[in-house]
């Protein structure tokens, strides 16, 4: 999730909202089959995506290798659901995904784009997931970037369900 947001907003939906739903979900990972980086970016809004690009010259540096990352931008706006887009995923993954998104309460599938920080890791191949809002592209959008973008917009539940959802994708990923 990226912890930046525009001059002149709160940033609730974009992206405080994501920042919480990383948190919250960080404290229910339960999982030491792998390493896992949970990591806020910064610049995302900007021209030049530093926080990616200075945690990717420490992958290489560390020689880390990145199975799977996921995104949390823009999620949990009042009305809508938790949507999840994926990147680079085979048909047998994207099925227990799916198996995975039946089980959660708010969660359906939604469109992949690339105006975000996983974005540079999906073009190099990386398996992404990009959890936002269900109308990012409808209502989420006249809102953000700008000073009507406030804690009123952001369902809480909504945080605790895309939460429950990381963590259940996270505590089985193999």
């Amino acid at each position: 999730a990226h912890m930046d947001s525009k001059y002149n907003t709160d940033g609730a939906l974009d992206n405080a909202s994501g920042v919480a739903t990383m948190l919250y979900a960080a404290k229910d990972i339960v999982t030491e089959r792998y390493n896992i980086d949970i990591v806020p970016f910064n610049s995302e809004e900007y021209y030049e995506p530093q926080g990616e690009l200075i945690y990717l010259k420490e992958l290489e540096k560390s020689e880390k290798e990145v199975s799977l990352l996921i995104n949390i931008d823009t999620v949990a706006h009042v009305g809508s659901k938790v949507a999840v887009a994926t990147f680079n995923f085979n048909e047998k993954e994207q099925q227990e995904l799916d198996n995975i998104m039946k089980r959660c309460k708010n969660i359906v599938s939604g469109q992949p784009w690339y105006a975000g920080d996983h974005a540079i890791f999906a073009f190099g191949g990386t398996k992404c997931i990009l959890i936002s809002a269900s109308d990012l592209f409808e209502e989420c959008l006249s809102y953000t970037h700008c000073p009507k973008d406030t804690i009123d917009l952001v369902d809480e539940k909504l945080i605790e369900d895309a939460a429950e959802f990381i963590c259940k994708v996270v505590n089985s990923y193999k």
